[in-house]
């Protein structure tokens, strides 16, 4: 009994030093285990942050010159990217002569726009230099520098209207229809109106001749020759198309002032007929462009008309073709 006894107090004494971590080194050691991923936001970093490039602004536009008509507009097209912001557009034409000729319209999109420059009337040609500037909403710009080259329409009619009068002013002071006219009508008179003699004739012709001003003639002469001189300085920009304009209706003027007093005389020798050749008016010098004439009969809707390039007079002055147009009769003789 005492053995039995003894047994199960040694079996008892070591179930207690194992409860209370008795034994072995082996029983009291650990495992640690690592941390879980949890999947939240890392650890803050020291780094410092590098922000994104900011993109260059790049314009584009389509046109680096251009020519402008005088009254009219040109609209150049220009693309843009890497703009911060909203981007504008200002335009300078600088302080020369034309600037205050010339406006300027914009249209910006987000990558592309137009640009639209404007000419008032000219009175010359010329050269501008457009300074177009793009800035976008951090200040940045680029800028053009556009050549404008300006072109005055309208002149080219004036120089040739003016060209046109002066060349034939020469022939027209000539009067050689109205001459004609007037000795044709007083040979007639002598035929047929016993009133009128041959004394009359040569005053009637000695009084057409009076009314013709030679003085004028040659000033008005003068004048047409001065067309070359004026159109070489309007070429070198020393006057403007203005100054061609005024010397067009000077010289019209003056050529009007030296053909009045001859409606009169004209019209005298034609009564002296007896109502067989009737009155004319000549009152008006008219530039026939299809003829290249000036003249007081061709032109005036009273005594005839255009057939295409022809001047067919109507049938009351039909009497008129050999003496206004005397190079297309043709004599035959037997």
């Amino acid at each position: 009994m005492h053995i039995k006894a003894r047994i199960a107090n040694v079996v008892f004494i070591g179930l207690l030093m194992v409860g209370c971590g008795g034994g072995s080194e082996s029983s009291t050691s650990t495992t640690e285990t690592p941390p879980t991923d949890t999947g939240g936001s890392p650890p803050p970093s020291n780094s410092p942050t590098i922000p994104d490039p900011i993109p260059d602004l790049v314009v584009t536009m389509n046109s680096n010159a251009f020519e402008l008509n005088e009254l009219d507009s040109v609209t150049i097209s220009f693309t843009h990217e890497g703009a911060q912001g909203e981007l504008s557009v200002s335009v300078d034409f600088g302080d020369g002569a034309f600037s205050a000729l010339l406006s300027s319209e914009q249209s910006v999109g987000e990558v592309d726009g137009s640009l639209t420059l404007s000419i008032g009337e000219l009175e010359n040609d010329g050269q501008v230099t457009a300074s177009v500037v793009f800035t976008d909403g951090e200040d940045r710009i680029q800028e053009f520098d556009l050549p404008v080259t300006l072109i005055n329409t309208s002149a080219p009619d004036t120089i040739e209207g003016l060209k046109q009068i002066a060349q034939n002013a020469e022939t027209f002071l000539t009067l050689e229809p109205e001459s004609l006219l007037v000795s044709y009508a007083s040979h007639l008179a002598v035929l047929i109106n016993p009133d009128f003699g041959s004394e009359e004739q040569h005053q009637l012709i000695d009084a057409f001749n009076a009314s013709i001003d030679d003085t004028l003639s040659a000033q008005i002469l003068s004048d047409a020759n001065a067309f070359e001189q004026l159109q070489s300085d309007y070429h070198a920009g020393t006057i403007r198309e203005t100054a061609l304009s005024e010397a067009t209706v000077h010289l019209t003027e003056r050529l009007q002032t030296f053909a009045s007093p001859l409606s009169e005389n004209v019209n005298q020798a034609l009564q002296q007929a007896n109502g067989l050749i009737p009155e004319i008016s000549l009152d008006t010098v008219r530039y026939s462009e299809q003829l290249d004439m000036l003249s007081l009969f061709v032109g005036d809707p009273a005594l005839g008309q255009y057939e295409g390039d022809t001047w067919i007079f109507n049938g009351t002055y039909q009497f008129l073709d050999p003496i206004v147009f005397p190079f297309t009769q043709t004599c035959n003789a037997d």
